[in-house]
């Protein structure tokens, strides 16, 4: 990969634009701009690194070869979605099957545009390009082009919620914050929700804490935390997927979870099955999570039921 090779072999790149090619294009397109130092010099904005988080991995075998590769291919698409999160926006309102079909159209319809740094988001807004730039994080994983249309329609509608959730937990405890806060450090769900009758203060909170207290306790990874979004999202025991699309998720979620262990392996020695466990367990805290936010939704939707909102952040995509 581009930055793999740049930073082993150390090579040296010049920019004709005073390395100003990210900041003049009005459409974020990223990964296919031609400027090789300022791709550079975004990777390493971005937080890319050769190593892993404390971890010297050899990879001296073909096997470690393919983990390295596997992980570090995540760690490159996971940069991607974090930088159109942070920089871009939506001003289409699509549902979960547009945004399927445009996948397959090469992006022809809903068209991403770089947003100016100066323009206020609301925590709503937020919640929206987080749900659009995960959806396409998650597409653009190699064996969703295997899945039958209607299996990749189960799987999103099932996991997009809970990938958001995810992504703003890892981006508070990151920022050491109690509970899901956006970029700009907004609660995700204020306490404006708190006209909701049956939305006490303690529910709110659960909603905001639960489970950015877990992944502080453990201390999550960034290579855990892409490596958990593919494992939770390939679950291959959802009902309604068809056969082939079983066969292909259930291939797809022991290769990941193999990485996982490996991972854990390399970096916490005798403590890797413990610590693997307590990963996974991380599943149960995001559907709790889930299950707090599906209801709070249910409940903003009879109190407000004339509240414009786009239909991926209501759960209508």
């Amino acid at each position: 990969m581009f930055f793999r090779r740049s930073m082993l072999e150390k090579l040296k790149f010049s920019c004709k634009k005073q390395e100003q090619c990210f900041e003049s294009r009005s459409t974020l397109t990223y990964f296919n701009r031609k400027c090789k130092s300022c791709r550079l010099a975004q990777c390493l904005r971005l937080g890319m690194t050769l190593g892993f988080s404390h971890v010297d991995i050899s990879i001296r075998d073909a096997k470690n070869v393919r983990f390295s590769e596997l992980i570090h291919g995540l760690m490159y698409r996971d940069a991607s979605r974090e930088n159109g999160f942070l920089t871009s926006f939506l001003f289409a309102n699509p549902d979960m099957k547009a945004i399927i079909e445009n996948a397959d159209e090469e992006g022809k319809k809903l068209s991403m545009v770089a947003r100016n740094p100066n323009d206020e988001m609301t925590y709503i807004a937020w919640i929206f390009i987080n749900c659009v730039t995960v959806v396409k994080f998650l597409l653009n994983l190699g064996f969703m082009k295997h899945l039958e249309a209607q299996d990749k329609l189960i799987l999103l509608r099932h996991f997009y919620l809970r990938a958001t959730i995810m992504i703003f937990a890892f981006h508070a405890m990151q920022n050491k914050k109690q509970g899901l806060t956006t970029p700009d450090g907004q609660d995700v769900f204020p306490d404006d929700l708190l006209f909701i009758p049956t939305f006490t203060p303690h529910r709110l909170w659960r909603l905001r804490a639960q489970t950015v207290e877990r992944f502080a306790e453990l201390k999550v990874t960034k290579e855990e935390f892409v490596l958990l979004l593919v494992i939770f999202f390939a679950n291959p025991a959802l009902s309604s997927l068809s056969k082939s699309g079983v066969e292909v998720l259930a291939t797809q979620h022991k290769l990941y979870s193999s990485a996982l262990f490996q991972y854990c392996q390399l970096r916490y020695q005798s403590h890797a099955p413990t610590r693997f466990t307590d990963l996974l367990s991380l599943c149960h805290v995001v559907n709790r999570n889930f299950n707090d936010l599906e209801f709070m939704i249910t409940m903003f939707r009879v109190f407000r039921p004339d509240a414009q909102v786009q239909k991926l952040v209501c759960n209508e995509a």
